[in-house]
Parts: structure tokens; sequence; C-alpha cells
């Protein structure tokens, strides 16, 4: 019965660390997709203000508006 208990509280502690690692990897994995230093230029080649939405920074547009995705008032880049 001893034998037992030490495996179940074997396995508990593997299971508990692949959690741990599964929301590191998570949040790793969050951080480099929210966070994109190269699109932070608010004058495109032409000179014009680029807007983008606050929620969707994928979405880009050549003048002000509401986000497709969200409906969120477009936004100027920051520089």
């Amino acid at each position: 019965m001893k034998l037992n208990k030490t495996k179940s509280r074997g396995l508990s502690v593997i299971l508990i660390i692949a959690i741990v690692l599964v929301i590191a990897l998570a949040a790793f994995a969050a951080y480099r997709h929210f966070s994109n230093p190269g699109q932070t230029t608010s004058i495109s080649a032409s000179g014009q203000t680029l807007y983008s939405c606050p929620m969707h920074p994928e979405v880009v547009s050549d003048k002000p508006g509401k986000c497709p995705k969200c409906g969120m008032i477009l936004e100027p880049k920051n520089t």
C-alpha cells in the first residue's frame, strides 16, 4: 500500500510540473505575439499617417475608421 501512495505522489508532482511548464510556455508565446517592436512607425513610405486597432495591431489602415474585427476606433500608430 505504501508503494501506491509514493507512486501516486510522484505522478502528482509530475502533473503539477507539466501544468506549470504549459502555463509558462503560453505566457511566453503571448508575450512574443503582442510585442512587435518593428510595427511602431506612424508614417508610411508615402508620408501618410497609419491607423491601427489597439486590440488587433495587425489591422492597419491609411485612414481613420473602425476595426473590422471588433469595431473599436482605429488610432494613429505611435512613433
